[in-house]
């Protein structure tokens, strides 16, 4: 009996020190990152197809700020091919995928804000769904930038 006690145990620490190992692994920071959407998560999602489906009425299909809806808003939306030029040509990547997730706090689109995607995301899908696409959409913003 004890010896069955010892190895149920030694079986439950194992798989903890495991799982703790893999989670280090994962993510060596502890912090929410972009390396956190797991490659499965992402492999059938294409940035380019999700920008085109949520972003580019706004900001067009390159990016530049002038989509079809446009002529709607009170101010043309952010050009994104310049969001490194803007910060000292570092792409914030967390700071974009948090506006995308979150909204951004300015007024071009009629009355509202920039949606909050991450939200209408989840809605439509899963949430790990949902966070792989804003990855994948992020991903697709840096590579529009300028050089």
């Amino acid at each position: 009996m004890a010896r069955k006690n010892l190895h149920s145990n030694l079986a439950f620490a194992l798989s903890v020190v495991v799982v703790s190992a893999t989670a280090s692994l994962a993510n060596p920071n502890g912090a929410s990152s972009p390396q956190a959407v797991t490659p499965s998560a992402s492999a059938d999602i294409s940035g380019a197809d999700e920008f085109q489906r949520y972003c580019a009425l706004c900001h067009g299909p390159d990016g530049r700020g002038v989509g079809p809806l446009s002529d709607a808003m009170k101010k043309s939306a952010a050009d994104l091919s310049q969001i490194s030029k803007r910060n000292g040509g570092h792409f914030p990547f967390s700071k974009v995928a948090a506006t995308i997730r979150n909204g951004g706090g300015v007024t071009e689109h009629d009355t509202t804000r920039m949606p909050a995607w991450g939200k209408v995301l989840s809605a439509d899908s899963d949430p790990v769904r949902a966070k792989a696409i804003i990855f994948e959409i992020t991903q697709y913003v840096e590579a529009l930038q300028e050089k």
